[in-house]
């Protein structure tokens, strides 16, 4: 099973972690789940565009993250969470839009080729 916080020895910095990752059988692995034991295309490809989404919004906090606050609007928990919520939606627009960065489609063709191993 990929963790999406832990791959590759690689573990990502706690503040980026988000409902994705806080539930033990977020959307990604239930969708993954899925795919494996029902042997269908169309459900790995919708996880693996789902893992990209996540992907795309942990990148797009971070990014925002470097943008100086200019005092123009204070701060709020209102705004951040706001925020936070169109930082999701463009992750999910990115990953559907012309295929994304192409990490969903690569994840997809490992998995593909990872399942059709084991099936061997």
């Amino acid at each position: 099973m990929i963790d999406p916080v832990c791959q590759g020895g690689y573990t990502l910095d706690s503040s980026l972690r988000t409902d994705y990752q806080e539930k033990p059988d977020g959307e990604f692995q239930k969708l993954l789940r899925e795919a494996q034991t029902e042997d269908d295309d169309k459900k790995l490809k919708e996880a693996c565009r789902e893992m990209e989404a996540v992907f795309l919004h942990l990148m797009l906090k971070q990014m925002r993250k470097t943008v100086p606050e200019s005092g123009l609007f204070q701060e709020s928990t209102a705004m951040k969470t706001y925020q936070d919520m169109l930082d999701d939606e463009y992750g999910k627009l990115m990953s559907q839009t012309r295929g994304g960065l192409g990490l969903g489609e690569l994840l997809y063709e490992n998995l593909k080729r990872d399942i059709q191993t084991k099936e061997e």
